[in-house]
């Protein structure tokens, strides 16, 4: 519970003081560790990210992962109603896919 607490202070960017001096000064280098950088977007990473998680689900192929008419990305429900034993590391991998899918046709990923 307490590095929730500190995790939600660091969050809200409040600066608690007692008496003039701050306090959890010495934790600051806890919050690293809970709140953990993204990983950059390059092809390693998205394999590691999105595809192995579906992959690992069974999905073959980007026709899994699209409605019947092939025009929108399933949801989370039509995924855990398509698929057996669907976590939340395979729905966080599909939003990610999804995000993908949605950027526009100038931005590109970092190369490798």
């Amino acid at each position: 519970m307490w590095a929730r607490q500190l995790a939600c202070i660091h969050a809200s960017k409040l600066h608690l003081a007692l008496k003039g001096n701050s306090m959890f000064v010495g934790d600051l280098k806890l919050r690293s560790h809970l709140h953990p950088q993204a990983p950059p977007k390059t092809l390693a990473t998205l394999i590691n990210c999105i595809t192995k998680p579906l992959m690992d689900l069974g999905i073959t192929g980007f026709y899994d992962l699209t409605s019947a008419n092939g025009r929108y990305i399933v949801s989370r429900e039509q995924l855990r109603n398509k698929y057996t034993r669907v976590f939340k590391k395979h729905i966080i991998s599909l939003n990610r896919l999804a995000a993908i899918a949605n950027l526009p046709g100038t931005q590109e990923l970092i190369p490798t």
